[in-house]
């Protein structure tokens, strides 16, 4: 059983060194013969050719593998992306007050990316179904909550409109913005209230 786990030591190596590997012994098995003298290496290939042969095999099909694993990879990440994308654009046709609130701060800041509390139901609700996307991997503790730097995901900014989010088009009436005012996310005043105070 020993040569079981020498197998699946070899399946560990990194991909690059199986590469080499293949390419090597490939060389030794095919290159010319006065090359091979040329290069000192006749001795060695007409005493190991069978193991060179063994591991050239060995090698081939490790690769082989590898290959079809990062295709079979390849097409489950499309295959998924293509689920959430979908999932992502049902939602956005089915927003809650809440959710809506959220996406309009986008609009109302007119930036691609704010500060969102990642733990809030809401926030990570809309994280999960795709429609928010974090931008980058460093957040801070606050009142509001973990806060990161996000953005409305690329494929979905096209599908959301002003009517979707209750945003009004043009110039805004004394309603609108009073509507405005009194339905923002509850954690924005307090997230610019620290932001004024420390100025980050």
């Amino acid at each position: 059983m020993e040569w079981i786990s020498k197998i699946i030591e070899a399946a560990r190596l990194p991909t690059k060194f199986i590469l080499c590997v293949f390419a090597v012994t490939v060389a030794l098995l095919f290159l010319p013969q006065n090359l091979l003298i040329s290069l000192h290496l006749k001795e060695f290939t007409d005493k190991y050719g069978i193991y060179i042969g063994i591991t050239a095999l060995g090698s081939g099909s490790l690769l082989f593998v590898e290959i079809l694993i990062y295709f079979w990879n390849a097409v489950q990440k499309k295959v998924n992306r293509r689920r959430i994308y979908k999932k992502a654009l049902e939602r956005i046709k089915n927003l809650d007050p809440a959710e809506k609130a959220v996406l309009r701060e986008f609009f109302l800041q007119g930036r691609n990316t704010i500060k969102l509390p990642m733990d809030h139901p809401v926030v990570a609700g809309l994280l999960h179904s795709g429609i928010l996307q974090l931008v980058g991997s460093h957040g801070r503790m606050s009142l509001a909550g973990m806060l990161f730097s996000m953005k409305i995901s690329d494929f979905i900014r096209e599908y959301l409109t002003y009517e979707i989010i209750e945003l009004p088009k043009g110039q805004p009436t004394e309603k609108d913005i009073e509507f405005l005012r009194n339905n923002r996310p509850e954690f924005m005043s307090s997230i610019e209230r620290e932001d004024s105070l420390f100025k980050w």
